[in-house]
């Protein structure tokens, strides 16, 4: 499989909430899963939410093996709005999902999947609500998910900045992100 040039992996990638009346729901897909597979990896997606406390964490990352359907996922849970007064929010999560035997591969783009999973947390944050009764997902918001790709190769300029730019923020706190994003959106411009 290629993506701009670049051969990629085989990977899947889901959207779900976990509402505390239904439990985990597959809310969008792509890939190669089907509705079944979704749902697996949403149920055990909402494991790690353990690691959230009920309000004060905002995101939590873990990479899961998913054995039941030969997959290993990277997986980002964020809190999004919910159409209830008494209930406002719920933990929805991103899952990014390759084959097993290409775990390494998984880990070694961690902190690339990281930062563009929170790209994506934060367009669904602004552009979904969760309504128990209606699942419609907007359209911009499903073909950011599909688009989500990561190389295989580290031979893209974008992919280069974002993990330096995720690597020096983790070194240095208080480091200029702006002048990452100003280089990686001349980059993008100049292409």
């Amino acid at each position: 499989m290629f993506w701009n040039g670049l051969k990629v992996i085989e990977r899947d990638v889901l959207f779900s909430i976990f509402d505390t009346k239904k439990g985990a729901i597959p809310i969008y897909f792509s890939g190669a899963i089907n509705h079944q597979e979704a749902k697996t990896v949403a149920f055990r997606s909402q494991m790690t939410l353990s690691m959230m406390s009920s309000t004060e964490l905002e995101t939590a990352e873990a990479i899961l093996p998913f054995t039941s359907i030969n997959k290993i996922g990277f997986i980002l849970l964020f809190n999004i709005q919910k159409s209830d007064p008494a209930e406002p929010r719920c933990v929805a999560s991103l899952s990014y999902l390759v084959p097993q035997e290409h775990q390494v591969f998984l880990y070694n783009k961690f902190a690339f999947l990281k930062y563009k999973a929170e790209e994506l947390a934060n367009l669904i944050q602004q552009n979904f609500v969760y309504t128990e009764n209606n699942l419609n997902f907007p359209g911009i918001l499903k073909n950011e998910i599909t688009n989500w790709q990561v190389s295989e190769k580290e031979a893209t300029a974008e992919i280069e900045i974002i993990e330096r730019k995720v690597t020096l923020s983790e070194k240095k706190e208080g480091g200029s992100i702006e002048f990452f994003l100003s280089i990686y959106l001349l980059i993008v411009h100049c292409q």
